[in-house]
């Protein structure tokens, strides 16, 4: 499974950044690449026979699905304590 996420990892730099000598996608991509090597893990484990019996679109849809959203709550002023 390591190897699975390694291979999915490396495959994600473009030729262009190889040319430039990156060895990981830019990190402004790191939302797609997680769930890409996220599913490449899962895929090995199925087939491992550890991991859910799902086809790879299936996987790919659930990864999507539970992977967390970033969310800003509205935040009001707080209030000092009279005894600081």
């Amino acid at each position: 499974m390591f190897l699975a996420a390694a291979r999915a990892l490396s495959g994600m730099v473009t030729a262009k950044q190889r040319q430039d000598g990156h060895l990981l996608p830019e990190m402004e991509d790191i939302r797609k690449v997680s769930r890409g090597v996220a599913k490449a893990v899962a895929v090995e484990a199925r087939e491992a026979g550890l991991g859910r019996l799902l086809e790879d679109d299936e996987i790919g849809r659930v990864v999507a699905k539970a992977q967390w959203e970033p969310h800003d709550t509205a935040q009001r002023p707080g209030r000092v304590s009279e005894r600081e």
